[in-house]
């Protein structure tokens, strides 16, 4: 992608040799290029994304997984920024993805509310994406609401592949995670118990963000469009009675690349002002 475009480069006075003008004390100077400043941003910085509220166990679980030693604490938002870690899957073959634990989300972040559209900025920026749910804490109201300011912030984001791990079972009796997992089964989305503490259930977990990942392709930005630049013809503003201002910008760029006696330009300059069809515009 070409974002600052150089100038072209200039002529010597050899350029300029003419029968008529053996050498030249003129030459043309290289034209300047584009400046621009440019923020360069990673589109996908992890094949899955965490996603959940904050102490839903997205770093217990992500330490679980990998050897990624995120900061964990009983308070929300403990994590400011996304970590990432390489989560390997199967010991012959050695196959690996990347995960982010994100910031956690909560209710109005897609208005800006507590990490807000940061959170949901990196969400973005992953292929797949896990909820995690605190199986302690409604899972489903939770998903619904993760649902819906994810919505809220991209529409698309619905349609990324996605996993429910219903995260902590150990705190609750086996009767009681399956009718949470039965709760959770009808919004449509595969839902795996687990628990970051016990490893209970991570390696089924691990074998089916690895399936996923591999089935998705990683998201495409479009292209930007070419720029075109139009250049404005030749101008000529009546300044006075037989005076007249000749406005060229694609000639005054021109006219300043040149350097040294411009005096001895004059015969090149005509022909110059010629073919711009200055002259064709003075007599117009």
């Amino acid at each position: 992608l070409l974002v600052a475009k150089g100038g072209e480069g200039g002529r010597g006075n050899m350029h300029f040799v003419t029968p008529t003008r053996q050498a030249p004390r003129f030459a043309e100077a290289g034209e300047e290029g584009e400046k621009r400043r440019l923020r360069l941003e990673l589109m996908l910085i992890a094949d899955v994304g965490l996603v959940g509220y904050p102490n839903a166990g997205k770093s217990s679980l992500l330490s679980a997984t990998t050897r990624a030693h995120p900061k964990i604490a009983p308070y929300p938002f403990t994590t400011l920024s996304p970590h990432l870690g390489v989560v390997e899957v199967g010991e012959e073959e050695g196959e690996r993805f990347t995960l982010a634990d994100i910031p956690g989300i909560i209710e109005g972040a897609s208005q800006g509310k507590g990490l807000g559209l940061e959170f949901l900025r990196h969400i973005a920026r992953t292929r797949v994406l896990l909820y995690v749910l605190d199986v302690a804490e409604e899972p489903l109201k939770t998903f619904r609401t993760l649902r819906k300011e994810i919505e809220a912030y991209d529409p698309a984001l619905l349609r990324r592949p996605s996993l429910i791990a219903l995260n902590k079972v150990d705190l609750l009796t086996p009767s009681e995670v399956a009718a949470r997992v039965a709760e959770l089964s009808q919004e449509g989305l595969p839902v795996l118990p687990v628990s970051a503490l016990t490893g209970e259930g991570l390696a089924t977990l691990k074998e089916a963000l690895l399936s996923l990942v591999k089935a998705t392709p990683a998201p495409e930005l479009p292209r930007p469009a070419p720029r075109v630049l139009v250049e404005a013809g030749v101008e000529v503003v009546p300044l006075e009675e037989g005076v007249y201002e000749v406005r060229s910008p694609a000639l005054e760029r021109y006219l300043s690349r040149l350097k040294g006696d411009l005096s001895e330009a004059a015969g090149y300059l005509q022909e110059v002002f010629r073919r711009q069809g200055v002259e064709a515009a003075l007599k117009a």
